[in-house]
């Protein structure tokens, strides 16, 4: 699967390992979107606990399909709670053994208007709430360990570690700034993308 931009619907869908492709429809029936607008999807993330689950970040909002892209409705919840997440970045993760618990970064971070750096759902993207406690900065990459013990959240100033599923974080010393991605590696290795390169390091 993969998402898709400048497109009416969005994302593209393949069943044969990426030989073939077919677009599918992520507008939700019944609700109005203008004439002709785009529907760019920004990034798309799957719950290792439900292989058929699947979210898509577009433009304003958050999309869930619950057999593998086929179809997708729309959470409200990541405009309705906080207007921070209409323009989400593009991070976000769902843990690997409960698939309503998920994280997202924001594009703006202002906290003196309230708009927090990372918003943390336990609803499937129902409804979200701030979980940037001890975050700095913009985060541009999450992902979560395998056994999902572990959080890590990496951006502009660093990389920061959660241990309570998002709730709290702290940084980890020696993690490099300017992150733009991160992923665990199967051997617990946890590497981070820079401009400058990509970093290594053994999780703890």
């Amino acid at each position: 699967m993969a998402g898709l931009e400048d497109c009416s619907r969005g994302i593209a869908r393949s069943a044969d390992g990426g030989k073939t492709w077919q677009l599918q429809e992520t507008r939700v029936p019944g609700v109005s979107y203008g004439v002709s607008v785009p529907w760019d999807v920004l990034s798309l993330a799957s719950a290792p606990s439900r292989p058929l689950r699947v979210y898509a970040i577009t433009i304003n909002n958050l999309l869930r399909s619950d057999n593998g892209g086929i179809t997708w409705t729309q959470n409200g919840g990541i405009r309705g709670d906080h207007r921070a997440l209409v323009a989400v970045e593009d991070a976000i993760a769902v843990h690997p053994r409960d698939s309503n618990l998920m994280l997202a970064s924001s594009l703006f971070v202002s906290p003196s208007e309230g708009i927090a750096s990372l918003y943390r759902s336990v609803d499937g993207g129902a409804t979200w709430m701030p979980g940037d406690a001890g975050i700095e900065g913009t985060i541009r990459g999450l992902t979560f360990s395998a056994d999902g013990t572990e959080a890590v959240a990496a951006g502009d100033e660093g990389v920061f570690r959660s241990t309570d599923g998002g709730l709290n974080w702290q940084r980890v010393e020696g993690g490099p700034a300017g992150a733009r991605a991160i992923a665990f590696q199967g051997n617990g290795i946890l590497r981070v993308g820079t401009n400058e390169g990509v970093f290594s390091s053994v999780a703890q």
